[in-house]
């Protein structure tokens, strides 16, 4: 349980609506409805929600699934899936066979279907289903969700079966799901194209607006290697520092570099920031009076990872979850905050004269 303890990894979305009698019998039976089912012989997926605190209770009450303003569930998923390495074996083994049956060297496309299921039908009987076990906890208040997954198939799957549960869109928050939330910044960003902060660079992003997390993430590095102290909209006052595991992505995200370690990295980062690479990932130290957090931040998609926050002292278990959500909730706004910072410069008339420029000039002065 690793909103309840320990360091969490989390992605986020902005849910649609807010639920109405979420005390009704009505919305419990919607969950139930959706309760995890072992998987049967036939299926090579299961999936559904269980108690957050053990994937073989099913049996879902309010005193299980509320804690104070936030609904807490577990998201179970289990799959037919032999390891690769087998697979491929047996793939092998089975096509050699067909091949000299049939007197030939080469197997048509719908011979080649048929033989794979054939080997994925028998690994499926040959190896039990692998089971793991997410969290989602649902913050009504705020109209967020937390989720412990990270992976973009299995983010699809919690929120279809968050849609057929509760009729209810997940909107991820994203560089682009922030946007979204802004009718005016969604007018804006469709003007805008990718910045190069280093003069010659190219290289076209894979998909659109991909470059926003990057840039973001660049642009922020300038701002709290020149700021000592940063202000945010909310008038808080905190202090910023690029920590460690930095990851920085060519325009194509073809060529990466990953750099470990606080000391002796600054060469390595600062080779590649002069290459036009743009930071994609970083391990980012946030401190705010005498509170601190430390995580690791993805930029393209926002995921928060294995978030360390101020010490909790509650004694007990609700008041302990709630007091760590608080904190999670927290570093999360004051990122968002950041990031409408850079919105306000990127989306400015002084971007390309005044922003830009100056990014070259710190990246040339980085030794």
């Amino acid at each position: 349980m690793s909103f309840f303890m320990g360091s969490p990894t989390f992605r986020r979305f902005h849910v649609s609506q807010i639920p109405k009698q979420v005390d009704s019998p009505e919305f419990l039976q919607n969950i139930k409805q959706n309760v995890f089912s072992p998987l049967k012989e036939s299926e090579e997926m299961s999936l559904g929600w269980v108690s957050i605190s053990n994937l073989l209770d099913t049996t879902l009450s309010y005193e299980k699934i509320f804690k104070d303003r936030f609904l807490v569930l577990g998201f179970r998923i289990d799959k037919r899936r032999a390891p690769s390495l087998i697979f491929k074996a047996y793939l092998d083994l089975e096509q050699k066979e067909l091949l000299k049956v049939k007197g030939t060297t080469r197997l048509t496309p719908e011979e080649q279907k048929q033989l794979k299921d054939r080997v994925k039908n028998r690994c499926s009987k040959e190896f039990p289903p692998g089971s793991q076990l997410y969290e989602i906890v649902w913050d009504f208040k705020k109209k967020n969700l937390y989720f412990s997954g990270s992976g973009n198939s299995i983010c699809t799957e919690m929120s279809k079966l968050f849609y057929s549960t509760f009729s209810m869109e997940l909107i991820p928050l994203d560089p682009i799901g922030l946007i979204a939330l802004d009718i005016e910044q969604q007018k804006a960003i469709k003007k805008i194209t990718p910045s190069y902060f280093v003069e010659h660079s190219s290289g076209i992003p894979r998909s659109d607006k991909d470059y926003l997390g990057s840039e973001f993430l660049t642009w922020l590095w300038c701002f709290s290697d020149q700021n000592s102290t940063l202000t945010l909209p909310s008038d808080q006052h905190l202090h910023l520092e690029m920590y460690d595991n930095l990851q920085l992505i060519s325009h194509s995200e073809e060529e990466k570099v990953t750099i470990h370690g606080v000391t002796g990295s600054a060469q390595e980062a600062s080779a590649a920031l002069k290459q036009g690479k743009k930071l994609s990932s970083v391990q980012i130290l946030i401190q705010k009076g005498e509170q601190e957090w430390l995580f690791t931040f993805k930029g393209k998609t926002f995921d928060f990872k294995t978030v360390k926050t101020p010490a909790v002292d509650d004694v007990e278990e609700t008041d302990r979850f709630v007091s760590r959500m608080q904190y999670l909730e927290e570093v999360t706004e004051m990122i968002d905050q950041l990031y409408q910072l850079f919105l306000k410069a990127r989306l400015g008339s002084a971007w390309e004269k005044e922003e830009i420029p100056q990014i070259r000039r710190w990246i040339l002065k980085n030794k």
